[in-house]
C-alpha cells in the first residue's frame, strides 16, 4: 500500500471515530440511559483524538452537523431531543477548541519560549 494509500485510510478511520460518537450519544438519548454513559464516551473520544491524532476539526465538523439538524427537531416539537443534539454539539466544540489549542502549543513551542 502507498503512503498516500495509507493517508486516506487515517482519514476515514478519524471521521469513523467521530461518526460512532455521535450516533452513540443519539443512542444513549433513544433508549433513555442515564447520561454519564455519554459522558464516559465522551471522554475515551477525547483521550483518543491523542493517541489516534484525530484531526481536531473533525469533531468541530461533527458539532456544526448537529447545530444543522437541531432547527429540524425544533419544527417537529421534539424540543427535549434538540436540546440534547445541542448540548452534543457543544462538548464536541469544547473537545475540538482544546485539541486545537494544544496543537497550537506544540507547533508554537520554540517561539513561545522566546517571550520569557
Amino acid at each position: 500500500m502507498s503512503f498516500d494509500g495509507l493517508i486516506k485510510e487515517f482519514k476515514y478511520r478519524n471521521i469513523a471515530f467521530t461518526a460512532i460518537l455521535m450516533l452513540l450519544g443519539i443512542y444513549f438519548y433513544q433508549y433513555a440511559l442515564p447520561d454519564w454513559y455519554f459522558y464516559v464516551a465522551l471522554l475515551a473520544y477525547f483521550i483518543l483524538m491523542f493517541i489516534a491524532k484525530i484531526d481536531s476539526r473533525l469533531p468541530i465538523a461533527g458539532a456544526l452537523l448537529l447545530l444543522i439538524m437541531t432547527p429540524f427537531f425544533l419544527i417537529r416539537n421534539l424540543e427535549n431531543y434538540a436540546n440534547y443534539l445541542a448540548t452534543m454539539a457543544y462538548f464536541l466544540l469544547v473537545i475540538g477548541v482544546i485539541k486545537q489549542f494544544v496543537e497550537y502549543l506544540r507547533e508554537n513551542k520554540g517561539k513561545l519560549d522566546k517571550f520569557k
